[in-house]
């Protein structure tokens, strides 16, 4: 279907308003004028070239010539895709405030269950490792050493597991939790 040029897409997607965006996103604007003005964000500079006109909801530097709406602003500033412009911002689906609270919420939930998993995870490594130091404690024979030799890989493996838990970032978390759900079911 073909649009009259008169319908913008601004008017068909409902976009929030720019100066709401860029303020929440921690930038100061200083009207000068009938538009406000502010240091870029997108490049280092001392004197104001980001450029914000209410009355068009753009904004544009004058330094980097970067440009657009706040799905631009957004896209340019956190380096997302247009989809993901629109979710951050919640536009795009009629029960936006209901959807972003049940992602919030599921997203939520699935991090206190991670970090459940991570702390019982980490008891149980633990208990392991010691389990596995008394058993090497008790290897006095050349034979003993040959029935348990596999104990010394799996004082390795566990320690190798416990580090990460202990200083690992989260995707080294989420990574070890993959790893373990695929071989240890």
């Amino acid at each position: 279907m073909k649009y009259p040029k008169s319908i913008s897409r601004v008017k068909l997607i409902n976009k929030p308003d720019i100066v709401t965006v860029i303020e929440n996103e921690g930038i100061a604007l200083t009207q000068r004028g009938n538009a406000l003005w502010a240091i870029c964000p997108f490049h280092a500079e001392t004197r104001p070239s980001f450029n914000v006109s209410i009355e068009k909801q753009v904004f544009y530097c004058f330094g980097c010539q970067v440009g657009g709406d706040a799905i631009k602003f957004i896209m340019a500033l956190k380096g997302y895709s247009y989809l993901q412009a629109l979710r951050y911002l919640a536009i795009g689906k009629k029960n936006n405030s209901e959807t972003v609270k049940n992602a919030i919420s599921r997203d939520r939930e699935l991090i206190k269950l991670f970090r459940q998993w991570e702390k019982k995870k980490h008891i149980e490594l633990t208990d392991n490792l010691h389990a596995m130091m008394n058993m090497k404690k008790q290897i006095v024979s050349l034979e003993d050493m040959e029935k348990l030799a596999w104990i010394f890989d799996e004082i390795q493996r566990i320690e190798y597991r416990l580090d990460i838990l202990f200083d690992g970032d989260d995707e080294q978390k989420f990574n070890l939790f993959k790893e373990i759900i695929k071989y240890d079911v």
